[in-house]
C-alpha cells in the first residue's frame, strides 16, 4: 500500500503473522507477536565488518560507538557508547538505568549499563588490551575517580549496585541512590563479527 505522501511504502501482513523481521534501507527492524521492536542499525555485510574488515575490540562503528568484547551474559560483541554523547561526571545508578531508557528509546535497541561481568570484560578486553583509545573511559585513581556503575544489583542488598574502577579492576558496590560513580552505557551488536 502507497501511503498519502506517495513516499511511504506500507505492507500489511496481518494479525497472526508471528515474530518478524525485515531489512531494509541498511536496517534491520524485528518486530515480535508481543508488540516488541529491536532496531539493528548496522545490518549489512559491509558494515556489519566495519568496511569489509573484521573490527577489533576499541575500532569504532559507523555510528560512532565503540567495539566492546564478547558479553560474558549474552554471548554477543558488544559496544560502548561514545564519550561525546555520555552522561558527565558521577551520577547515580537510577540516573544511568533513565539514561539507559532514553538511548533505547533513540534506536539503540537493548542499551543499558553493562552488568558486573561486561564491566570485567570491558577491564580485561579494551582497558588491559590497551585499546581505550577511541573509548576514552576513565581510568584516573585520583578524584573524580574512573569508577563505573554496573547494572547488576546485589541479591541480598537490592539499594546496592556493583561498580568497577577501570584504572585497576577492582569491584566494588555503593549505594544506588548515591551519585558516586560514572554511567558510560553498552548494547549488543548481534551478527558482529570480531577480528
Amino acid at each position: 500500500m502507497i501511503g498519502r505522501n506517495n513516499k511511504t511504502k506500507e505492507i500489511a501482513l496481518g494479525d497472526d503473522f508471528g515474530d518478524v523481521a525485515v531489512s531494509v534501507n541498511g536496517v534491520r527492524v524485528e518486530i515480535r507477536t508481543d508488540g516488541s521492536v529491536k532496531f539493528n542499525p548496522v545490518a549489512n555485510d559491509e558494515q556489519r565488518t566495519a568496511g569489509g574488515k573484521a573490527p577489533k575490540t576499541g575500532d569504532l562503528l559507523p555510528d560512532g560507538w565503540i567495539v566492546g568484547p564478547v558479553s560474558p551474559d549474552t554471548g554477543e560483541p558488544i559496544a560502548i557508547e561514545p564519550v561525546s554523547g555520555a552522561l558527565e561526571g558521577f551520577k547515580t545508578w537510577y540516573q544511568g538505568e533513565s539514561y539507559a531508557a532514553e538511548l533505547r528509546g533513540k534506536g539503540n535497541a537493548n542499551a543499558r549499563q553493562p552488568s558486573d561481568s561486561e564491566l570485567n570484560a570491558i577491564f580485561n578486553d579494551v582497558m588491559k588490551a590497551g585499546r581505550n583509545g577511541n573509548a576514552r573511559l576513565d581510568t584516573s585513581d585520583s578524584s573524580p575517580y574512573g569508577i563505573y556503575w554496573s547494572g547488576t544489583t546485589l541479591p541480598d542488598y537490592r539499594d546496592l549496585a556493583h561498580f568497577h574502577f577501570l584504572g585497576d579492576g577492582n569491584r566494588g558496590a555503593g549505594c544506588k541512590a548515591v551519585a558516586c560513580a560514572r554511567v558510560r552505557c553498552v548494547r549488543d551488536e548481534p551478527g558482529l563479527t570480531l577480528a
